[in-house]
């Protein structure tokens, strides 16, 4: 038995951890923007179903269409599809473990490439259904593909530079953003060995020759599927009509204005403000305290390895962080390879500081769970467990009452696609984002109550399901909640007030129950204004 374990041990560790992984990211709490994906892939844009325009994510959204006409819908599907995106953000995390063993040695490349498993944020995008992680997937893998055929000569390093230009493109059209990290890349091994003469095995005059070859591979196949296709993946960016303008034989009308509006904006002070307290800090969370291990890679300064990993994590944060008008920690994505290679640079000079392997692990693991639990603040919306006790209760206590929802679609949209037998649609009214929704559990109707009169024509037994305040269970939360008291928060926040009976005279609102974050109250009309 030792000398088995002895024998794969590599293996055995790799498993532990992937398991480790799992465990930690499988929190069953998702993304507002997940139940848009979900409702577009089972039941079409063309019935209304959609949150995005026709350029944003299509890569991501056909490949979740697919899933789910593979797997259908309700609780199971849901499931089937979370694991496939954990194992394809697993095979992101081995794209880059590979493209770290041709620039470190094998060890260090491993050693790595679990501290990328491991960062917060890593832990975040574990089971959600998000673009980030199809864009991830590819944009690695393209990277990958470029230092092959760096390495290689002739035509075999042409046809991998074109591969790696689709994958980037392809990326684009999972998540408009994904080409970042990749020329972000370029620009770091351009500018160091520019400097230093050459990072890992670039040299300058043959990375920026190569640099040239796979942006020019790239533009000649957005040109392609811009031209070809009428599609513009950075339509958020610039607009199609911006690029119609310098091609004399092409016309295309932009879907929607792009971006704009974003800190660049605004004066240079209230831009430091907004870059940093806005911004930065939700950066920040997607590491955690493992940037404190970071502090320590600053030691190493004169290193290219360090100069290096530095632009690139620079080169994959500020474009972000100015060109948006909003920030979510998921928005960090992009500078997570750099962001592990700089914590394992800081904790190789902590081992040789401390000199106690052991307990330089230790310290690490407690960072990683420290961190992991600050994400109750992380951006997310839905929460199956409490869902499912919330409905439960209701299916079991009020067998024929009628479900409210918010004016959110977040809320309807995954109910319809987890209780896809219950939720059933006949029709949608252009009311569809001003009204709270209302089912009726069993009788498949779908109705649009957006008055008092359309409660009393259908004499329903009514339960409003709503939320003031959205945090994950994490025992940080927990101790926040000690610490400070569990505070209530006001009428106006959340998903509550997202309805005109929140606040009107004629419509009575009874708190009954709570599961989680979940608040269910009873509706019921004032006597005065019943018929």
């Amino acid at each position: 038995m030792k000398q088995f374990f002895h024998k794969h041990r590599s293996f055995l560790l790799v498993l532990l951890a992937i398991i480790a992984y799992f465990v930690l990211s499988l929190d069953g709490y998702h993304h507002w923007d997940e139940s848009c994906y979900l409702s577009e892939a089972a039941y079409g844009r063309d019935k209304g179903y959609s949150c995005f325009p026709l350029d944003h994510f299509r890569l991501h959204v056909l490949l979740v269409t697919g899933l789910v006409s593979l797997l259908g819908t309700g609780w199971i599907s849901l499931l089937l599809i979370e694991i496939v995106y954990a194992f394809l953000f697993l095979g992101f995390v081995v794209h880059a473990y590979l493209l770290f063993a041709r620039l470190f040695p094998k060890k260090e490349a491993k050693y790595t490439a679990l501290v990328l498993l491991f960062l917060p944020i890593s832990t975040y995008f574990g089971f959600k259904i998000l673009s980030e992680v199809p864009a991830l997937f590819l944009v690695s893998l393209s990277l990958l593909y470029f230092v092959r055929g760096y390495e290689c000569l002739g035509w075999k390093r042409y046809t991998l530079f074109f591969v790696s230009a689709l994958g980037v493109l392809f990326s684009a059209v999972a998540r408009m953003d994904a080409p970042i990290l990749f020329f972000g890349f370029l620009g770091a091994v351009l500018a160091v060995s520019f400097f230093r003469g050459q990072v890992f095995d670039f040299r300058f005059r043959k990375s920026m020759y190569c640099s040239i070859v796979v942006t020019l591979l790239f533009l000649v196949c957005f040109l392609v599927m811009f031209v070809g296709f009428h599609f513009n993946p950075f339509e958020r960016f610039i607009s199609s009509s911006s690029i119609s303008s310098v091609l004399p034989f092409v016309s295309i009308e932009s879907h929607e204005e792009s971006l704009g509006g974003g800190p660049a904006s605004e004066n240079f002070f209230s831009l430091v403000l907004k870059v940093f307290w806005l911004y930065a800090l939700k950066f920040l969370i997607g590491g955690g305290f493992l940037y404190i291990f970071v502090l320590f890679a600053f030691t190493r300064w004169k290193e290219p390895v360090f100069q290096f990993s530095l632009l690139w994590y620079a080169l994959t944060t500020f474009p972000v962080l100015f060109l948006l008008s909003w920030s979510e920690l998921r928005y960090s994505y992009l500078n997570m390879i750099a962001l592990a290679i700089l914590v394992h640079l800081g904790i190789e000079n902590v081992k040789r500081m401390v000199k106690n392997d052991a307990l330089v692990r230790v310290l690490y693991g407690f960072c990683v769970l420290i961190s992991i639990g600050l994400l109750y603040n992380a951006e997310m919306e839905v929460s199956e467990r409490d869902y499912k006790q919330t409905l439960q209760y209701l299916k079991e206590n009020y067998p024929s009452v009628t479900i409210l929802t918010p004016d959110s679609y977040n809320d309807y949209y995954f109910l319809k696609f987890v209780y896809p037998h219950v939720f059933t649609v006949e029709g949608k009214s252009q009311e569809f984002y001003d009204n709270p929704r209302i089912q009726l559990l069993g009788d498949n109707v779908i109705r649009d109550v957006g008055s008092l009169n359309a409660i009393q024509g259908n004499n329903l037994n009514a339960a409003y399901v709503c939320y003031h305040q959205f945090k994950k269970h994490t025992f940080i939360n927990k101790i926040m909640d000690t610490v400070k008291g569990k505070r209530t928060s006001s009428s106006d926040t959340g998903t509550c007030s997202r309805s005109w009976m929140w606040n009107s005279n004629d419509v009575s609102l009874s708190k009954i129950e709570q599961f989680g974050p979940y608040e269910i109250y009873e509706v019921s009309i004032n006597e005065d204004k019943q018929t």
